[in-house]
């Protein structure tokens, strides 16, 4: 009995010890937040976050959660960018900048169908009436980090009204001008050191119909005045080491993103900023989540393999990837600008054989197989009452009088999928 209740006093003790030593720690700042998981790290200690892997480092001033960056760090290279940051890294001009009722939890997420395993960090926080959720990922063997946004609440006031006319360049100007620069709402900015930056900004195109150059890359050696740049994706690199990182901006095309100020990169010596968070204030609600555009913010040094080697190992980390599904490259029979007038069996059939010798793993056969007219048709057509036709979607017995059977096989034969365009009721 004497043995169980001198155990008994000294478990006591021990957790009284425990505990003290514990809330002594919160009280004293010594460890508010940490959290290790496959090769990743999250560590909130006197003021300053920190969010690692084996390849990138970034450090945060904590800012009640807020988040204003202090460095951003290539491991393996061993190059740090210390910032001059002033501002946190998400802006909202006319937006109240003091932030309160800060939380932070990071969590594991294991690999499943959707997603490959990762340290997802949450932060909320509030500017004056205005909710902000912050998720940032990090991947084992990843030098990178990703983050989305989200708002809720009330905002102040409109963050941006965007230009009337995109070609009106005085309009452009005026927006890049230093005394402008500062009323643009961003989501992303890293001042870093160096004077002489050289960078590429990349625009993608879709809508084949208009465009025939889908992929538009601008190069540019940074300097005093702000430039507005357009694209998803930027590359930027001091010219006096090599040292670089990349920023994705994880939104449709710079065409038709929401909320638009025509640019998405704001460069001026070694600043950058990611503008155009794809969100106004009006779009804000009191009690549901909206998402804005998110970003990637990764390092690299070297080489223009070496770039988007960094670029790519983000890119199969985002979901889990399927060789047959995922890495494909499909050729579609519109292209041709003949509309549905050339589409038949041995159109298709040649195009087959021209596929092969390209590489090409999906081949798709757009308007015009089908023995219904759509509005697109050279002939003439409707997408009114296409559903109540039986025979709109059975193949053209004109264009293809054997089905399309021989088009599959052939396609099976050269290792091509054959794939169809459908229009579908909305």
């Amino acid at each position: 009995m004497k043995s169980n209740a001198y155990l008994l006093n000294y478990m006591r003790t021990l957790l009284i010890f425990f505990c003290v030593t514990i809330c002594a720690s919160w009280v004293s700042g010594q460890a508010i937040h940490s959290f290790s998981a496959c090769g990743c790290r999250v560590a909130l200690r006197n003021d300053t976050l920190v969010i690692e892997n084996s390849l990138i480092k970034r450090t945060w001033l904590w800012n009640n959660g807020n988040l204003i960056t202090l460095s951003l760090e290539n491991k393996p290279e061993r190059v740090r960018w210390d910032t001059t940051n002033k501002l946190a890294d998400l802006y909202l001009p006319s937006q109240s900048q003091k932030a309160s009722d800060a939380e932070i939890h990071s969590e594991l997420v294991p690999d499943s169908r959707q997603f490959k395993n990762h340290v997802r960090t949450t932060i909320r926080y509030t500017l004056g009436e205005l909710h902000i959720m912050k998720i940032v990922k990090i991947y084992p063997g990843c030098p990178a980090i990703a983050t989305e946004l989200f708002y809720k609440g009330k905002a102040s006031k409109s963050w941006f009204h965007t230009l009337t006319n995109a070609a009106d360049q005085k309009n452009i100007e005026t927006v890049t001008r230093s005394t402008e620069a500062s009323k643009l709402p961003f989501m992303e900015q890293l001042a870093l050191p160096g004077k002489h930056w050289k960078m590429k900004a990349v625009e993608f195109y879709d809508v084949t119909d208009r465009f025939n150059t889908l992929v538009y890359p601008v190069e540019a050696i940074t300097y005093r005045q702000p430039t507005l740049y357009r694209g998803n994706l930027l590359f930027a690199e001091n010219m006096e080491s090599g040292e670089g990182f990349f920023i994705l901006k994880e939104a449709p095309n710079s065409n038709t993103q929401l909320h638009y100020p025509h640019g998405d990169f704001l460069a001026e010596g070694g600043s950058f900023k990611l503008l155009g968070l794809g969100i106004d204030s009006l779009d804000i609600v009191p009690d549901e989540w909206i998402k804005g555009y998110g970003y990637t913010t990764g390092v690299y040094k070297g080489n223009d393999y070496k770039r988007d080697e960094a670029l790519r190992k983000y890119q199969h980390n985002i979901r889990p990837v399927i060789p047959e599904r995922d890495e494909m490259i499909m050729l579609n029979t519109w292209g041709d600008r003949g509309q549905d007038t050339r589409v038949n069996e041995a159109f298709c059939l040649n195009e087959l054989e021209l596929a092969a010798k390209m590489g090409i793993s999906r081949f798709q056969i757009d308007d015009g197989w089908q023995a219904g007219k759509s509005a697109n048709s050279a002939y003439g057509g409707s997408f009114k009452d296409i559903w109540s036709n039986p025979d709109y979607w059975k193949p053209d017995p004109v264009k293809f009088p054997r089905g399309l059977d021989p088009v599959i096989q052939r396609g099976k034969e050269l290792g091509i999928d054959v794939c169809l365009w459908l229009n579908h009721r909305i």
